[in-house]
């Protein structure tokens, strides 16, 4: 039966998606209306979001029609004001968003070679950006195992190719540059080659990090242990978003210097879970623990606002 909650206001709400999207654009912009690199990044969360939003739609993650996905990326990412500049960097999620159109539409495709070959693509052009996102590509190969019955030789080569290829062109370019573009170097990226420091993440980091974390943890659980209740197609698109969650969360332990990528990275790959978390929960127990979670988060975006070291 159907209870008029908040959270069921948020959730199916035909206007929760446009009033987050005002919040988000006066929070983002209204202290620097002419920062180009604000608005680079406004207009990159966007663009993100609504690739969320078209990949809930395109594949039907949800059971029912919310806008949850697209809102929950855009109300975790205003928690956070160090994404307010602009950087290639947040490029990365992007790039992990559009690569699940072309994953998840080889699920038992007959020739899935071509879809696994922009795929992996996008991973590739990511990677230039964060080096590290290439570690998304084994769970990638894994899941087209294990979820997306998609893995063959021809498919597995095609996501070879697909991951080389900007590495490639940015070769090509290197050569006939004479060397004036250089390739990625991974030793230049903190984190990467040498020990993990957790002395340099501050309070506020180990606290947004560790509630995102915390949420996506719970999200995988829920997932876990309702998965039946999905279509079996759905079931393994979103066990593929969670094994890339995972991964993510690995990648963020051993690389705190570079905890704003990878918390970008955990935002928009978790957002798909966060969302289906609240989305699906019943119960008035549940209804309560979505006003407390929403009064936590705010309190963090206030706490990251006042005290955004």
């Amino acid at each position: 039966m159907y209870r008029h909650t908040l959270r069921n206001t948020i959730v199916s709400g035909t206007f929760t998606l446009p009033v987050m999207l005002g919040l988000t654009a006066v929070g983002w912009l209204s202290w620097q209306l002419y920062d180009a690199a604000a608005w680079g990044s406004f207009c990159m969360a966007v663009v993100t979001a609504y690739c969320l939003m078209e990949l809930n739609n395109g594949f039907a993650l949800m059971r029912m029609r919310t806008r949850m996905v697209s809102t929950s990326f855009l109300f975790l990412l205003l928690l956070f004001p160090a994404y307010r500049q602009f950087d290639l960097t947040l490029s990365c999620s992007l790039s992990l968003v559009v690569s699940y159109f072309m994953l998840f539409n080889s699920y038992q495709a007959y020739r899935p070679e071509g879809y696994i070959f922009y795929a992996f693509l996008c991973v590739g052009l990511g990677s230039l950006a964060f080096p590290p996102l290439l570690a998304v590509a084994p769970t990638f190969y894994v899941s087209m195992l294990l979820f997306l019955r998609s893995l063959t030789l021809r498919s597995c080569v095609a996501g070879l190719l697909g991951l080389a290829l900007p590495y490639w062109v940015v070769l090509a370019v290197k050569l006939w540059s004479d060397g004036a573009v250089t390739m990625p170097d991974p030793a230049a990226w903190p984190g990467l080659c040498n020990p993990a420091d957790y002395a340099a993440v501050s309070t506020t980091q180990w606290v947004g990090g560790g509630m995102v974390a915390f949420y996506s943890l719970l999200a995988l659980v829920h997932l876990s242990r309702n998965a039946l209740t999905e279509k079996i197609r759905t079931r393994m698109l979103l066990a593929t978003v969670a094994a890339v969650e995972v991964v993510l969360l690995l990648l963020w332990a051993v690389m705190p210097a570079r905890f704003d990528v990878c918390l970008h990275l955990l935002i928009a790959n978790g957002s798909i879970l966060i969302a289906h978390y609240f989305s699906h929960g019943r119960g008035r127990l549940f209804d309560l623990w979505f006003n407390l979670t929403l009064l936590l988060l705010i309190g963090l975006g206030l706490l990251n606002h006042l005290n955004p070291g």
